[in-house]
């Protein structure tokens, strides 16, 4: 009875950490409330410049060989210039979508709250603050 008894218990622990890992998962990775999906798989980058102000929707491979071929270390990517694929001028930069308005914007590196909010006035949404909200 009693070797019935611990083979339960380490079936329930098991089940446990099993809910816990999926949960933690969903919690880091996957969900933002219902109100958008941030896609890791997708990039972006936006012209800064004035006169163009293009943007270029990349697959993360393309995104990685698009650096390579800029000579830009994609450890450091984040605020380098790049190459704009419309004017050629280096203005362009590793942008953010919205998940909720589908806005294409520059990170802010200076913001007073998160950096990925959104600059849409009639949006404003931040994945980073609704991660972090989730969390408590």
């Amino acid at each position: 009875m009693d070797e019935d008894k611990a083979k339960l218990v380490k079936i329930i622990i098991s089940v446990a950490c099993v809910v816990i890992a999926v949960v933690l998962f969903f919690v880091f990775n996957g969900s933002s409330g219902g109100s958008g999906k941030v896609d890791i798989n997708t990039k972006y980058i936006l012209c800064d410049a004035e006169e163009c102000g293009a943007s270029q929707k990349f697959t993360k491979e393309e995104y990685y060989d698009f650096l390579r071929e800029s000579g830009v270390d994609p450890r450091t990517a984040q605020y380098a210039a790049l190459p704009c694929p419309e004017c050629g001028e280096e203005t362009a930069y590793k942008a953010n979508k919205c998940p909720k308005c589908q806005t294409i914007f520059l990170y802010d590196p200076e913001a007073e709250d998160y950096k990925d909010r959104c600059p849409n006035p009639d949006c404003g949404y931040s994945w980073e603050e609704e991660r972090i909200r989730n969390l408590k």
